[in-house]
């Protein structure tokens, strides 16, 4: 079935478009199911942007999947809104369309193997 991604993504200064990826949302409309995975180590956040941006890490951490909970987001045009409202320095990519296999929650987890690295310590939280 038909689903849509979002990479979370940690951007200090949107002026230089710098990123680091920090985990991923997916949503299954026809299920109306949504899911998000984020890293909870800051490694790749200090590889990239030294112990400051740990920092800002550390306190905005699982937003994003706390938010995408409380909004019950179950639609395209309700994901593609809530990643246009993101002001701040964690963003959020244009979702992209991605085949969902019988079970959605291993397709999330298969989508943050792929672009975070197998090695993982991190949240789940259903929508």
């Amino acid at each position: 079935m038909q689903g849509y991604f979002s990479l979370i993504q940690y951007c200090p200064c949107r002026l230089r478009m710098e990123v680091c990826n920090t985990g991923v949302i997916l949503l299954v409309p026809e299920l109306e199911w949504c899911d998000a995975i984020e890293c909870q180590s800051n490694d790749r956040i200090q590889q990239f942007f030294g112990e400051k941006a740990c920092n800002y890490m550390n306190a905005f951490r699982n937003n994003t999947t706390n938010r995408i909970r409380n909004e019950k987001i179950r639609t395209l045009p309700a994901l593609e809104q809530y990643v246009n409202s993101r002001a701040n320095s964690i963003v959020l990519t244009k979702p992209r369309s991605v085949w969902v296999e019988a079970e959605p929650q291993q397709t999330l987890e298969k989508l943050y193997d792929e672009i975070m690295g197998t090695n993982r310590i991190d949240q789940v939280c259903k929508c």
